[in-house]
């Protein structure tokens, strides 16, 4: 979260986790009372999840006036007092979003401003659970579990995306269950998980490196919510029955798949937090437990519906397959503005993240901060290159070389720096931003 290129997110992956209200001014006094349900999150934890404390510092802060409410005072004086919380602006080369950020001399744990609202226990339960997940982000460095982001392309792929709905839906049976059953769910959810592994080379590092970084922080979010072992369970089937309708795995599979991983892995190995990293993620421990028996997973398959999601999945392949060629025709072939990555910071929707085989990941939703100025995309489409090393967007009519201050497309808005205009970039037709 402190490395040069900071990725948040704009919003939870889980659509009952995203923002209950518009965006507007701050109530300082629900700031406050919200503060204290965070911190109280954290003293449910005591540290024993993780070894160290949650108890991290927080910020609320909204995107349209970019006001910003903190519990303390941060030590580069950016912050005002106002009774009891500090306020302030954040500026435009930070992102607002869900996230672990330093700024001012101080690690913030960053939320959105407003957290789901209400005053039943569910409401509070799904603020706590917000909490406990972004308080894990600005620990998890120091666990040796860094942030990691990586793509997972193959998650677009018919047969892929087959395999891990139905490794869901096993997750989903063994969470319900208990004895014979129960380990009988496991072993599948193992087996249709080694069968996509065994067909797409890579992908078991990928999606392991996604599980221990946002499947980590979802699996903390649940355990420090206030609901009990019943009710933590059935918000792991919820988030497991989500993954099941999603349009877009690559970047938020592992919101569901880590609670449901990490609560099985409660019951059956009490260290196993603790033998995290060093190449292992929550599905190999899970493997140690349960040792999976050599039973076909295609003959498994039909328990947990195999022809019909592979049907649907053959259709939304079909689908695909036109619009790769509509986003490589706008994206690849023809001109585009081309924006370099130095000091960046990507704020993205995970839920709306779609590889575009291995250029990269295309989003509609995406905002980027760097030397150059800021991008800003809503409804329109912007490609992050796979290796992270610039982003593009398709170039409009009357953007030419020469360019600066605010430029607008088709759902993008771009303002460059002062002293910065576009340039003409490696592609005849290509344009760049550059340092005048």
């Amino acid at each position: 979260m402190r490395s040069t290129l900071l990725i948040a997110t704009t919003i939870s992956a889980s659509p009952l986790l995203a923002q209950a209200g518009q965006a507007g001014p701050i109530d300082t006094a629900l700031a406050r009372e919200y503060f204290q349900e965070a911190h109280a999150a954290a003293a449910r934890d005591g540290g024993r999840l993780w070894g160290i404390p949650l108890d991290g510092t927080l910020m609320f802060a909204e995107p349209k006036g970019r006001t910003v409410v903190a519990e303390r005072g941060d030590t580069a004086g950016l912050l005002t007092r106002t009774g009891a919380v500090w306020t302030g602006t954040m500026p435009t080369n930070r992102n607002v979003a869900n996230t672990a950020q330093e700024w001012g001399g101080v690690l913030w744990t960053t939320v959105v401003w407003p957290p789901p609202a209400g005053s039943d226990a569910e409401a509070r339960a799904l603020r706590a659970e917000l909490f406990g997940h972004e308080l894990w982000h600005a620990i998890q460095e120091r666990i040796g579990l860094p942030g990691a982001d990586p793509p997972n392309p193959h998650l677009e792929r018919a047969d892929a995306r087959t395999w891990l709905r139905l490794e869901g839906r096993a997750l989903n049976a063994a969470l319900a269950s208990t004895g014979a059953a129960r380990r009988q769910a496991i072993e599948d959810a193992l087996r249709f998980r080694a069968l996509r592994h065994e067909r797409f080379p890579g992908a078991a590092e990928s999606e392991r490196a996604l599980e221990r970084h946002e499947g980590m922080a979802s699996y903390t979010g649940i355990r420090v919510s206030g609901r009990d072992s019943a009710g933590m369970i059935d918000r792991a089937r919820q988030k497991l029955a989500e993954l099941d309708a999603a349009e877009h795995y690559a970047r938020s599979f592992a919101y569901a798949t880590g609670p449901a991983l990490g609560l099985l892995l409660d019951g059956a190995l009490s260290d196993w937090r603790t033998r995290l990293g060093g190449g292992k993620g929550p599905a190999d421990l899970l493997v140690e437990a349960y040792p999976v028996r050599g039973v076909d997973a295609e003959r498994r398959g039909d328990a947990y519906g195999l022809g019909a999601v592979r049907a649907a999945e053959q259709e939304r392949e079909a689908r695909r397959e036109a619009r790769l060629a509509q986003l490589s025709a706008a994206l690849l072939e023809g001109p585009v503005i081309e924006l370099p990555f130095g000091q960046v910071q990507l704020q993205i929707d995970p839920n709306g993240a779609e590889p575009l085989r291995e250029a990269g990941t295309v989003y509609v939703t995406l905002r980027v901060s760097d030397r150059w100025g800021v991008l800003d995309v809503k409804g329109g489409t912007a490609l992050v290159a796979g290796n992270f090393s610039s982003v593009r967007i398709p170039r409009p009519e009357g953007a030419q070389a020469g360019s600066s201050g605010l430029l607008r497309g088709d759902g993008w808005t771009l303002t460059l720096a002062e002293g910065y205009a576009l340039s003409a970039g490696a592609r005849a037709g290509d344009l760049t931003a550059v340092r005048r």
